[in-house]
């Protein structure tokens, strides 16, 4: 027993053996338009076969009785029975009367049975999983369900506001900078982000004025340092590592010296194109340093 189905691309109406959908699973491919759908979600009865009509008391159909003779060349000992006028002629069958195929209604065709993609009979169908194009249909109907665009639609706005975020807490510094009215609202964010919102750092902005270095007693020396700002901005106030050489200009020790080192009266911020210099002591534990001290190196930096 056929069914009817309807390709939801083109609406051309096809039939369909319930064995061939229970091989591919109800997926075929339109014979049309080569869209592939489920053919079970569009199952009809099959349409109606109107045949003619055969009157019973109608007269029966001229018979003609054809005389044909057949020569045999290689038996000539089985001489062709000769045809006897009198006989009856043998009983036919009355021919089938024709059938007629239902008009198809205006604006839909009728094909012949749509192919599902499947296995021949003589060779088992393969799983629905290895079928190329069940598979790609039925990626195709995941992406196109509402609550999985819903998801990408809403996890798309989650990533832009992550990406926002993350450009607003790398730039407050600036931010604040420039609009000095953010100020509480990113001070408030950083709270629980645990930042902080200070000058902005520009280690490519900080030059080294001038600095020297001198021993006042054995293991104490001293070092001043002059530092400026090339920025058109405050820029925060940098860190130092200070670096002490032998004759070879290898280093025998290293030091950090943190803005809190500087001494109380160190601003945080330096000053658009200004200049700050501070004088430190700096005490070297005896026997610390195996080669004399004759030199050192400056270098600043933002922790």
């Amino acid at each position: 027993m056929s069914l009817t189905t309807r390709c939801p691309a083109c609406a051309t109406l096809f039939r369909v053996v319930p064995d061939q959908l229970k091989v591919s699973g109800g997926w075929v491919r339109c014979g049309r338009c080569a869209d592939v759908f489920d053919a079970r979600l569009s199952l009809s009865p099959p349409l109606p076969v109107v045949t003619e009509v055969v009157d019973p008391n109608a007269p029966p159909p001229q018979r003609v009785t054809v005389e044909v003779s057949h020569e045999v060349a290689a038996a000539p000992e089985q001489a062709p029975a000769s045809p006897d006028p009198l006989a009856e002629p043998p009983n036919e069958a009355p021919p089938e009367p024709p059938t007629e195929t239902p008009p198809t209604p205006p604006g839909e065709a009728v094909e012949p049975e749509a192919t599902p993609q499947a296995a021949s009979d003589a060779a088992p169908a393969p799983p629905l999983d290895q079928v190329s194009f069940v598979r790609a249909a039925r990626r195709r109907a995941f992406w196109r369900r509402p609550a999985v665009r819903l998801a990408l639609a809403l996890g798309s706005v989650g990533l832009a506001l992550a990406l926002a975020l993350q450009a607003v807490l790398h730039w407050r510094n600036a931010l604040v900078l420039a609009y000095p009215g953010l100020q509480p609202a990113l001070q408030a964010l950083c709270i629980p982000l645990k930042c902080r919102i200070g000058p902005p750092r520009r280690i490519e902005s900080i030059t080294f004025e001038g600095s020297s270095f001198a021993r006042v007693q054995p293991d104490v020396y001293r070092l001043t340092v002059t530092l400026a700002n090339s920025a058109r901005m405050p820029v925060a106030m940098p860190s130092l590592e200070l670096t002490l050489t032998d004759l070879q200009d290898l280093a025998v020790l290293r030091r950090v010296l943190l803005p809190a080192d500087y001494g109380p009266d160190t601003p945080a911020s330096l000053p658009p194109g200004g200049e700050w210099s501070t004088t430190l002591t700096v005490a070297v534990t005896p026997g610390a340093t195996p080669q004399p001290v004759v030199g050192y190196r400056l270098l600043a930096f933002y922790p």
